[in-house]
């Protein structure tokens, strides 16, 4: 059950609940212009040492049936770790739970291995081993490499073996690879440990010539199933008791451009399916072959010198096919491969014996995968919104433009926050959302990356074991192939980090008494309540005011500041006694009203807002989020003519811009600002 306590609110149809230390369950209910809808998010405070995110599958098997999120979440739970919340993961083959080709759709790393390992180009989310939450559009690759030095090109983990390819199989397959006789198969044991992106080492404990179905003995057995020309190579370089180097690994996101001449042309991706129109590197990763079909043109490329893929490399070109389709990768080459206008592009600007330059650029994982969950499309790249989502990564009109359930994942700018964001729909009490509305649900979360997952009837958000919305107006949860979920283990370290005086200034006058009010806050910047009766005052800078059980008594007229002690944390606040500024003051005051820029902006966690009236006035001063939804009223309350200013405290508050409008009298004013975390 969700016992804590209900923390304040943004707005009167939102509500943020701390549920666990560093989690908090935040819903949302608004009426929009063209649509009602109903929102619910699990934010998770990453940087906890003690929390982390993990992939789960259905059963921990490819091809068995489906399985509610809700059931993958209780089965993960144990004594060394809770699982606080989860969230329903890729697509999935829904008509075909016994399928283990299509049971996932996407790549799927599960604690540092390979459930699905296939070049396919969707985006993911992803943990590393350090912690670290990233967002990428990722493609498999692998090698393995004889005791010869020969390298082995794998092309899929668990996937179905086609001709000319090897494929590695472990554990999560099943008992046995499901492969016809038309190949050589490898029993191979794990030497030392299993990790995505590092040479791990087996031994080769049987070898299998045109039988197929190899047994999986167990966790800690792998099999590499290879056909054609691979498989005759295995078969020459490999015995019983050898060791075996294994890497799965992924191809990196390479941009760049072809240049032949004067001319040149972008490159599409490395290693990715060949579209329409795409003009894609292939290299050792892909395997021997590129794979593509006949309705293009491709360039089999020497590099002069060495080949990077940060940087300018000239390859000299010394063969072309084409309509031909497949084109063999030699060792140390690369092939570049065209359809529709890059064929065209190849076909008139480049011939054998040219020499062409690679521009090319790559960002790589900075660290080890230890999960990794497919969807798609990238919703948020770094901060930006694409214009339109049609036809990006494959998706189209009737799922990116209609509203509909869904869910999605994402993080802030610093990785330290993570959130896990489901959209009710196809009820009257909330009708879904499009694709670009849910990137800008995500936006306003604080996400400066984020990537949709599956949706409709399989959106899911758990919450210590509640389900808590409905995706639809259904009360049946649908079962899914696999998850994200989000653990809290046991921590018993230091936990308190700092303090904030409330409010951050003050203007008394002389023989008022004031008090402040310390908010805590852990290591994590999450909100610690703290004894107000443990924190020690202090008076300095001149401040002619004294300190007491009741609080500050204002002495005479001075300025200076007030120190709160807490353990080792200190906080100032500034202060000034000052007589009452009378409406005769006339020449003291300001000649109009100002509502002034806030200072600092951006900025984190508060800011201070000033404004000035020339006369008095019922003042309101309200900060909205970018939606229009109201956040926290800073002021409501009858002010006298002069120079005033609050500190708006936006901890516990998401990432992005806000608005602030002061109303005093007839005088309306608003500005933005910019909160980043």
């Amino acid at each position: 059950m969700l016992t804590s306590q209900t923390q304040a609110t943004h707005a009167a149809d939102t509500t943020r609940t701390q549920v666990a230390d560093g989690f908090f369950l935040i819903q949302i209910e608004e009426q929009t212009i063209f649509n009602r809808i109903r929102i619910s998010a699990l934010e998770i405070n990453i940087a906890r040492p003690n929390v982390s995110i993990r992939s789960t599958l259905s059963n921990n098997r490819l091809g068995t049936t489906f399985t509610s999120t809700q059931n993958m979440a209780r089965n993960y739970h144990s004594e060394d770790h809770q699982v606080i919340g989860a969230i329903n993961g890729d697509y999935f083959g829904i008509s075909d739970a016994s399928n283990p080709y299509t049971y996932v759709s996407n790549l799927m790393v599960k604690d540092s291995e390979y459930v699905i390992g296939k070049s396919y180009s969707r985006s993911q989310f992803g943990m590393t081993t350090d912690g670290i939450p990233f967002v990428d559009m990722l493609s498999f690759a692998g090698q393995a490499v004889t005791p010869d030095g020969v390298r082995i090109p794998i092309t899929a983990v668990n996937q179905q073996r086609t001709s000319g390819r090897a494929v590695l199989f472990n554990h999560y397959f099943g008992n046995n690879t499901r492969t016809d006789d038309s190949g050589v198969e490898l029993q191979l044991e794990l030497l030392d440990e299993m990790q995505v992106g590092k040479p791990s080492q087996f031994a080769v404990r049987e070898i299998e010539i045109g039988v197929g179905s190899m047994t999986i003995p167990g966790r800690d057995y792998y099999i590499l199933s290879a056909h054609g020309p691979i498989a005759s190579t295995l078969v020459d370089t490999v015995a019983v008791g050898d060791t075996l180097s294994i890497t799965t690994t992924f191809s990196e996101n390479v941009t760049g451009s072809v240049i032949a001449g004067d001319q040149q042309m972008e490159l599409t991706g490395r290693n990715i399916g060949r579209a329409t129109d795409f003009l894609v590197l292939y290299d050792q990763w892909r395997g021997n072959t590129t794979g593509t079909n006949q309705f293009g043109n491709e360039i089999l490329l020497e590099p002069i010198g060495e080949l990077t893929y940060n940087g300018v490399s000239e390859l000299k070109v010394i063969d072309q096919e084409h309509n031909i389709g497949n084109m063999e990768i030699p060792l140390g080459h690369v092939v570049v491969s065209g359809h529709g206008d890059a064929r065209s592009f190849l076909q008139e600007n480049i011939s054998v014996g040219d020499t062409v330059t690679l521009d090319l650029q790559s960002e790589s994982i900075d660290g080890y995968v230890a999960q990794l969950m497919g969807g798609g499309p990238h919703l948020i790249t770094d901060g930006r919104i694409p214009s339109t989502f049609e036809g990006v990564e494959g998706f189209q009109f009737q799922h990116n433009m209609n509203r509909h359930p869904r869910s999605a994942v994402g993080m802030n700018k610093d990785k330290s926050r993570v959130w896990f964001v489901v959209v009710d729909g196809r009820q009257t009490a909330s009708q879904g959302a499009n694709m670009m509305e849910m990137a800008e649900i995500m936006r306003d979360f604080g996400a400066w990356n984020a990537v949709n997952l599956d949706g409709g009837g399989s959106s899911t958000l758990i919450v210590q074991d509640e389900w808590v919305h409905r995706p639809t107006e259904s009360d049946w949860q649908r079962s899914v192939a696999n998850a994200l979920i989000a653990i809290a283990e046991p921590y018993d370290g230091e936990v308190f980090g700092s303090i904030r005086i409330q409010p951050g200034d003050m203007k008394v006058e002389p023989g008022e008494n004031f008090n402040f009010f310390v908010k805590g806050f852990d290591l994590w910047a999450d909100p610690l309540e703290i004894p107000q009766g443990d924190v020690s005052w202090e008076v300095g800078g001149g401040l002619d005011a004294s300190y007491g059980r009741g609080g500050f008594l204002a002495n005479g007229i001075s300025e200076g500041y007030v120190v709160a002690h807490y353990q080792d944390a200190t906080d100032t606040a500034r202060v000034a006694i000052v007589d009452d500024v009378s409406v005769d003051d006339a020449g003291d005051l300001p000649k109009r009203f100002l509502l002034a820029q806030n200072y600092p902006n951006p900025f984190n966690p508060d800011t201070r807002i000033r404004f000035e009236l020339p006369e008095e006035a019922h003042v309101r001063l309200t900060v909205y989020d970018i939606l229009g939804r109201p956040v926290r009223t800073l002021v409501s309350e009858e002010r006298q003519p002069g120079v005033h200013s609050v500190i708006f405290d936006a901890s516990g508050l998401a990432s992005g811009t806000y608005i602030y409008e002061i109303t005093a009298g007839s005088f309306v004013d608003r500005k933005k600002m910019m909160l980043l975390k």
